[in-house]
């Protein structure tokens, strides 16, 4: 069983600031950017239920910027997402991004739960309770 809470919000102190159960869904390349982002301070589930995060890809791999990479990944890792320089941008492999972050992810502590399902959710004192079916649990 995980909980997830139906919004997030932030003290303006340290003290204020709870530890969030975030339940992250079918996951995009925003959503691994939050999870990245998020998994600092609070508990972070992504559930897929493909076998592998990022395939099949639903998004396409561009940006307007080579450096928007800079950050999230070591340069072996950009050379590996072919990378391609056009007029308007770059497009790149974004199965493969999402795979690289997916590890990075992983690596920092985000739970993973590829090939589950959401069998049942219910509300319980204002949070939200899921039963998954899933090879992970």
């Amino acid at each position: 069983m995980y909980t997830i809470l139906p919004s997030i919000c932030f003290g303006n102190t340290a003290a204020e600031v709870k530890v969030l159960h975030i339940t992250l869904i079918e996951p995009t390349l925003q959503h691994l950017l939050i999870a990245l982002e998020l998994s600092n301070d609070h508990q972070v589930l992504i559930i897929d239920s493909y076998a592998e995060v990022g395939t099949p890809s639903f998004q396409i791999g561009w940006c307007r910027s080579a450096s928007c990479f800079d950050t999230l990944l070591t340069q072996p890792e950009v050379e590996f997402l072919q990378v391609s320089a056009s007029p308007e941008g770059y497009g790149f492999r974004i199965e493969w991004l999402v795979k690289h972050l997916v590890r990075k992810c992983v690596s920092i502590g985000v739970d993973v739960f590829s090939r589950s399902t959401i069998l049942h959710s219910k509300k319980i004192n204002g949070k939200v309770e899921l039963t998954l079916q899933s090879p992970n649990n």
